[in-house]
C-alpha cells in the first residue's frame, strides 16, 4: 500500500498535533510499502524535521515538499494547488489528511480519501455557514473518516450525510519499555506537572490554578510549556507566583519536554466539562504521554477521558471543581500504594495506544476503504 499523508501546516511546530502527525507517518511507514508525507516547502529539511521530533526516519517514508509561499505571501490555497499536482504525479493508493480545506481540494482526485476529523468546525459561531458547506462536501466526498473518539464519531454521523467508513482511532504515544519505580517523596519538594498548551480555556488552567491555592504550600506546580497571557493576571496565578510555587519552563522541543515527564511526580489533566471539544471530542496526547511514562495521573472525569482510562488507571475528579481537583492531587501524594498501582495500570493501558497500534488501526481502515472502492 502506498499512502499519501497531506499536512498543510508548517513543520516543525510547537503544537501537539504535529507530534501526532509525524509519529503517525513514521509508524505507518513501518507497516506499508511507502508513505509520502506532503508538507509545506521552505521551512525545514528532512534531517531537521525528524531530529526535532526525536524520530528515526524510516527508509520508505518520503518527504514531498509543496510550495506554500509566493514571494512573501503564504497561503493554504497555494499549498493545495501544488499538492494536487504532486499527489497526481505520485499516484498513491490512498490519501489521508486532517485539514478540511486540503480534503476539499483532494476529494475529486480519483484516489480514495480518508479525512481525520478532530472537531466539528460548523459548531463554531464564526464562519459556521461557510464551514458547514465545506464539511458537507468533505464528508459526502470522503471514502473514510477517522475519529479520535466514539463521541466525535456519533456526533459526525448524526450531523452529516456520509457513505464513508467511520473508524475510531485515538491519539498515540511512545511507551516506555518498562514501568518506572515510583520515587519516594518523603522529605522532597512536591510538584504537580502540567504538560502542554495553555492556550485554550477548555484545558482547565484556571481550575488548576485555583486548586493549587487550596493545596499545602509545600506542593508546587510545574508547567512544561508556556503560560498564556490570559491567565497571568488571575488572582490564583499571582498568589502562586508570590509564594514561589509556580515553575514555567517555557516552550520545549518534544525530546526535552519528555525529560520533564520522566522526572515528574504526579501529572494533571484538568480539562473543562464546559466545552464540547474537551467533553466529547478530544483524545489528549499529554494524558497518553504521562501514562506511557508510568506517571500517576489526576484527570477530569469526562466521556473523552473515560475512553482512555478508568478509575483503575487514574484518579478521576469532577471537572471545573478546584476543590475536587485539589483533593485528587493530595490523595495521590499521600498514598504511595495508590500512586504505584495507578501508574502501573496506566502504563499497561498505554500499550493499547502506541504509535504502532494507531498506525495498525489506520491501515485496517484503509484496506476496508480500498476493498469498497474495488467492488
Amino acid at each position: 500500500m502506498k499512502i499519501a499523508y497531506c499536512y498543510s501546516e508548517i513543520l516543525p511546530s510547537n503544537v501537539a498535533r504535529s507530534i501526532q502527525v509525524v509519529n503517525t507517518c513514521a509508524a505507518l511507514a513501518k507497516q506499508v510499502r511507502q508513505v509520502i508525507f506532503y508538507i509545506p516547502a521552505g521551512y525545514c529539511n528532512e534531517k531537521h524535521l525528524f531530529s526535532f521530533y526525536n524520530i528515526k526516519q524510516p527508509e520508505n517514508l518520503k518527504i514531498c515538499f509543496c510550495k506554500k509561499k509566493w514571494g512573501f505571501f503564504s497561503s493554504n490555497q497555494i499549498f493545495n494547488y501544488s499538492l494536487r499536482r504532486a499527489v497526481s504525479d505520485n499516484k498513491p493508493d490512498i490519501i489521508i489528511t486532517r485539514h478540511l480545506k486540503t480534503a476539499d481540494a483532494l476529494i475529486n482526485s480519483h484516489t480514495p480519501l480518508i479525512f481525520e476529523a478532530h472537531e466539528i468546525f460548523s459548531n463554531k459561531k464564526s464562519s459556521a455557514l461557510k464551514n458547514r458547506v465545506l464539511e458537507n462536501r468533505v464528508f459526502a466526498g470522503s471514502q473514510g473518516v477517522i475519529c479520535l473518539t466514539k463521541g466525535l464519531s456519533n456526533a459526525l454521523q448524526n450531523s452529516f450525510s456520509s457513505r464513508a467508513c467511520f473508524s475510531i482511532v485515538p491519539s498515540g504515544t511512545k511507551v516506555s519499555t518498562q514501568v518506572r519505580t515510583q520515587p519516594a517523596l518523603s522529605g522532597k519538594k512536591l510538584y504537580v506537572t502540567y504538560a502542554g498548551t495553555t492556550r485554550y480555556r477548555w484545558k482547565g488552567i484556571s481550575t488548576l490554578m485555583k486548586a493549587m491555592v487550596l493545596l499545602p504550600e509545600h506542593i508546587s506546580l510545574e508547567i512544561v510549556g508556556d503560560l498564556n497571557q490570559i491567565y497571568k493576571s488571575e488572582k490564583a496565578v499571582l498568589q502562586l507566583t508570590k509564594q514561589k510555587r509556580l515553575k514555567i519552563t517555557g516552550h520545549l522541543p518534544p525530546n526535552k519536554a519528555a525529560l520533564h515527564l520522566k522526572k515528574a511526580q504526579v501529572a494533571v489533566i484538568p480539562n473543562s466539562g464546559k466545552d464540547i471539544i474537551s467533553r466529547i471530542y478530544t483524545s489528549p496526547l499529554k494524558l497518553l504521554e504521562a501514562m506511557a511514562e508510568g506517571l500517576p495521573v489526576v484527570a477530569s472525569d469526562l466521556p473523552s477521558i473515560r475512553e482512555i482510562v478508568s478509575e483503575d488507571q487514574a484518579v478521576l475528579v469532577t471537572p471545573d471543581d478546584p476543590g475536587a481537583l485539589a483533593e485528587g492531587i493530595l490523595k495521590l501524594f499521600q498514598d504511595a500504594g495508590l500512586r504505584t498501582r495507578i501508574a502501573k495500570n496506566a502504563w499497561l493501558r498505554a500499550k493499547d495506544f502506541s504509535w504502532e497500534k494507531r498506525a495498525g488501526r489506520i491501515i485496517k481502515m484503509a484496506r476496508e476503504v480500498l476493498n469498497r472502492a474495488s467492488n
